[in-house]
């Protein structure tokens, strides 16, 4: 890959990332415009967010759908596809041909941008007479697009530690807030029970009892508000869970694991959650145990509308990666630690599978309802 292309993945979010990338396009292929859609927490479903030299308000706004036109197409099979004239290309279905029509498009590249569980993104260049840049630019693009893919990883890194940072920052606030109003308040409890043997007048004994009653509305109301501030934010106390988890697992191996999601977190049931982080220590086994010991190993969870993906992927060793080649998916043996984690998912309904992909990259992938 390209220097020149790095800058593309040093953005602190995924629309700068996808916007620099889709500019960065059209300059690589010299193209008359350019578009880049984003998947979106709903699955299979691309939102356009970014256009370059592009006029028509529909195709601005488009959603695709994946399988749908070029752009669905490219996110089924996840790899690019050229089109020498979209307006009369049979191969591709016609759901966004008039919005394509209207702006004068013909000659169209379509490349996906990858993320753990599918194609992340979309990028377009497209040209306003009839033909295709070539394999040469296409190689190219696709360089780009390997460079974004780093890019969605690291933003979707960064902002799960800004969260488990402020998840961190309340638990503090929280211990304070106990150490000294708590203290405070006991002590306030103290004193009205040693004022109880003075020999002050009635109004006196009033007055203790309101300052008992106060220190133990204030107490109660402490008590609440510390509920609230070590209370995880909806979705925060599974991936707190899977955080520390990956933390024991570099503190242990000396591996680093890199953590991505898609979609918003969410709580699950304790039998979910507690399958999930079992999910997660079992992947992490087997890549300290198969990976190679350079690489970095990725964990990515996918939250969708009515299940949740859970994968671990790293790098395998050259041998294994020769012997699996004609493997891709691997058999787990009845009984074995894995054998019986595949049958706790499949007691909750779910999918577990062992994977080599044609990089010689090993993934454990558990897809649960939710």
């Amino acid at each position: 890959m390209r220097d020149e292309f790095a800058h593309v993945a040093l953005h602190d979010d995924r629309q700068q990332i996808v916007e620099d990338a889709m500019h960065t396009a059209r300059a690589i292929a010299g193209a008359d415009s350019a578009l880049a859609a984003i998947r979106t927490a709903d699955e299979d479903i691309y939102q356009m967010t970014a256009v370059h030299a592009v006029t028509d308000a529909a195709l601005k706004a488009l959603t695709i759908r994946e399988g749908l036109g070029l752009g669905g197409r490219v996110a089924a099979d996840g790899r690019p596809y050229a089109l020498d004239d979209y307006v009369s290309d049979p191969s591709i279905t016609a759901d966004y041909l008039p919005a394509v029509e209207r702006e004068g498009l013909r000659g169209t590249v379509c490349i996906p941008v990858a993320g753990p569980d599918g194609t992340a993104a979309l990028l377009y260049v497209a040209n306003h007479e009839r033909g295709t840049p070539g394999d040469r630019t296409i190689d190219e693009l696709l360089r780009l697009s390997d460079f974004a893919a780093v890019g969605l990883h690291h933003a979707a890194s960064r902002a799960r530690e800004r969260e488990l940072a402020t998840m961190r920052e309340r638990q503090r606030i929280a211990t304070a807030l106990h150490d000294s109003v708590a203290q405070s308040l006991f002590a306030i409890g103290v004193a009205a029970q040693q004022s109880r043997e003075a020999t002050d007048p009635a109004i006196l004994q009033d007055q203790i009892e309101t300052i008992e009653a106060t220190a133990a509305r204030a107490r109660e109301e402490l008590r609440e508000a510390l509920a609230r501030l070590n209370a995880a934010p909806d979705g925060l106390a599974f991936e707190a869970r899977l955080e520390a988890e990956l933390h024991l697992f570099e503190r242990r191996t000396g591996r680093h694991v890199w953590v991505t999601r898609h979609g918003e977190p969410r709580t699950f049931d304790a039998g979910l959650e507690n399958l999930l982080v079992d999910s997660c220590r079992e992947g992490l086994t087997n890549a300290a145990k198969h990976g190679t010991g350079g690489s970095v190993i990725l964990a990515h969870v996918s939250y969708h509308a009515d299940s949740v993906l859970l994968s671990v992927q790293s790098e395998l060793r050259s041998g294994q990666r020769l012997a699996l080649a004609k493997r891709p998916e691997l058999a787990i043996v009845a009984g074995s630690g894995l054998g019986l984690l595949r049958d706790r998912v499949r007691q909750l309904g779910g999918e577990l599978s062992m994977t080599v992909d044609e990089d010689g990259t090993g993934a454990l992938r558990v897809k649960l309802s939710a």
